[in-house]
């Protein structure tokens, strides 16, 4: 038992710095400035919203004294006309590889669950249902991002919706 918790320990860590690995190289300078202008340029078609975010997720320790941890991101990016999203969590017992349809609407992005990618490992959701939605607002001069829950959850805790969840990380 204690082995297949350092090796779920060790798979989880690793995990993490490949993502981190993979958002340093694409935060280079070089790669920043048309991601700044596009967002600056975007209209009403969703491409504001083009970009990655995170929502780092702790559910305390397990019995035995490991923590609990899930990482969820968000990828969203055009494909033609339109917008895509991948919808990932990795960490403790959790392994979810999502494609969903984004569509910009009004102030929010409404994520629709479009297919199950590679690595996932449940199977609860049915194509075109809400996952979630992203709302920009802005509080006391700050602007942040608001998550609406629906279909997806939070592996750890109660969801709350209209709260900051994710946060936009390149």
């Amino acid at each position: 038992m204690k082995a297949r918790l350092t090796l779920t320990l060790a798979v989880l860590a690793l995990t993490v710095l490949c993502r981190n690995v993979q958002a340093q190289s694409a935060a280079r300078p070089d790669a920043e400035v048309p991601a700044r202008r596009a967002e600056r340029h975007a209209s009403a078609d969703g491409a504001a919203w083009v970009g990655n975010y995170t929502f780092n997720e702790g559910g305390g320790r397990t019995a035995g004294g490991a923590g609990m941890f899930v990482e969820h991101t968000i990828k969203v990016y055009r494909r033609g006309e339109g917008l895509i999203a991948d919808v990932d969590a990795v960490g403790f017992q959790v392994s979810i590889s999502l494609r969903c349809v984004a569509k910009a609407e009004g102030d929010r992005l409404n994520l629709y669950f479009e297919s199950y990618r590679e690595d996932n490992i449940t199977e609860p959701y049915r194509r075109g249902q809400l996952l979630l939605s992203l709302g920009r607002s802005t509080f006391r001069g700050k602007a942040r991002i608001l998550t609406y829950w629906a279909a997806y959850r939070p592996a750890f805790q109660t969801p709350k919706v209209g709260r900051t969840y994710f946060r936009k990380t390149g």
